[in-house]
């Protein structure tokens, strides 16, 4: 089989979910420079295969599956390691799995109710997986510079845990509004 550039946003989203497993280890073990340049490199792809893919009309069943499975992996892998570490409060992880968990539950129950149908992103959840990306790289950065949380910092906790549970519900909503055969987007 001949690689061809339209892969190209698939193979960056499938690399995402690749780097998810050894960097909860990184974080586990305390190497953070590591876990930053992991975590920054994977945001990159996932900016890189959304431009790659509407730039060029690159857009793919697989890809529509493959790039936010692998950006939840990603972040709820790291806030776990996170939490482990007794860094981020588990309150926002949790926040941000069940989020993750009523959306998984919700496509189910519709698939199930209604037949396949396609989820495009929203603008709020948009917003909400790039937040939660640079408050991740935040946090890393706080930690590598071995200081106190800054008070601002619970703030941003605050936030990330507010647009998380807004995009949720905005989802949820869609879900149950939605037509047969309806794709779920603004």
């Amino acid at each position: 089989m001949r690689l061809r550039s339209s892969h190209w946003p698939n193979l960056l989203s499938f690399a995402r979910l690749l780097v998810a497993p050894p960097l909860f280890v990184l974080l586990l073990e305390g190497r953070l420079w590591w876990s930053l340049g992991l975590f920054a490199g994977a945001a990159v792809t996932d900016a890189l295969d959304g431009f790659l893919a509407k730039r060029h009309a690159w857009q793919s069943a697989t890809g529509a599956f493959l790039d936010p499975l692998a950006d939840k992996l990603l972040i709820v892998s790291t806030f776990a390691a996170l939490v482990l570490t007794g860094t981020v409060p588990p309150w926002l992880f949790w926040t941000v799995w069940g989020r993750d968990a009523a959306m998984g539950l919700g496509v189910l129950v519709c698939y199930a109710r209604r037949g396949p149908f396609q989820v495009v992103p929203t603008r709020l959840s948009k917003v909400n997986t790039s937040l939660q990306i640079l408050y991740l790289i935040l946090t890393l950065v706080i930690l590598l510079r071995k200081q106190p949380f800054p008070v601002w910092w619970i703030n941003c906790s605050a936030l990330v845990a507010v647009i998380t549970v807004l995009s949720g519900i905005e989802y949820l909503i869609r879900f149950w509004n939605r037509k047969n055969h309806e794709p779920i987007s603004d």
